[in-house]
């Protein structure tokens, strides 16, 4: 978390989840996410392909 500045995720490849406000949320392959300063959240990979199928 950062108290004073905005912090943005965004999906270039496979998949990642935002979790924020009590819920995850998926971001795709050029979806791009947004999290307001002082907003606690976590970020997870999800893995996709041959290996993460």
């Amino acid at each position: 978390m950062r108290p004073t500045a905005e912090e943005s995720y965004e999906a270039i490849e496979g998949a990642l989840e935002v979790f924020m406000n009590g819920d995850w949320s998926p971001v795709r392959v050029v979806e791009k996410v947004t999290v307001p300063a002082g907003v606690p959240h976590s970020v997870a990979t999800r893995a996709t392909g041959p290996r993460g199928s």
